[in-house]
């Protein structure tokens, strides 16, 4: 997961190869200034889970992903 700081958005990229040469970028969240701080971790689920800060109401946020694409 990463923060796009330019348009201020949670991001996730999905790797499509083992050397992550290639892959697919995916917008989580673009409401408001989001995405800062953001830490991924897997569930018992083995689906990521994200955390990340939003700026404009001042609220940590989570991201549960429902597929392993995270979409």
């Amino acid at each position: 997961s990463y923060s796009n700081i330019v348009v201020d958005e949670l991001k996730v990229f999905k790797c499509s190869d083992t050397a992550c040469s290639n892959g697919n970028a995916y917008t989580l969240d673009r409401l408001g200034s989001v995405g800062r701080f953001n830490s991924i971790a897997i569930g018992v689920d083995e689906l990521p889970i994200i955390a990340y800060y939003d700026q404009s109401n001042s609220d940590l946020k989570i991201h549960s992903c429902g597929n392993v694409d995270c979409r």
